[in-house]
C-alpha cells in the first residue's frame, strides 16, 4: 500500500486508496454493483469516486458516505493520522 496524504481541518492523515478499490470490487462481486451504483448510492458524482480512487482529495462528507455504503471499511483502517 501507498498512501495518499490529505489534509482535513489541519491535520493529515494517510489514506488507504487500495482498501477502498477492494472494497468496491468486492461490492461488485458479492451484490452486482457497478461503479456507478457505488457512487449513487452514496449520493456523489462518479467523478467524485474517480477522484477518490486516484488519490485525490475529496471533502470529509463525501468520504463518509464512501463510507457508509462500503460497510466493510473500517475507517480507522482506511484514515490514518500520518
Amino acid at each position: 500500500m501507498t498512501p495518499t496524504t490529505v489534509q482535513y481541518h489541519g491535520v493529515r492523515f494517510d489514506l488507504d486508496v487500495d482498501a477502498i478499490k477492494v472494497a468496491i470490487v468486492r461490492a461488485e462481486l458479492a451484490g452486482g454493483r457497478t461503479l456507478a451504483q457505488v457512487a449513487d448510492a452514496a449520493g456523489i458524482s462518479r467523478m467524485s469516486l474517480w477522484r477518490l480512487l486516484d488519490g485525490q482529495r475529496v471533502s470529509l462528507p463525501t468520504l463518509h458516505r464512501v463510507f457508509t455504503v462500503l460497510e466493510e471499511l473500517d475507517p480507522s483502517q482506511v484514515l490514518r493520522n500520518s
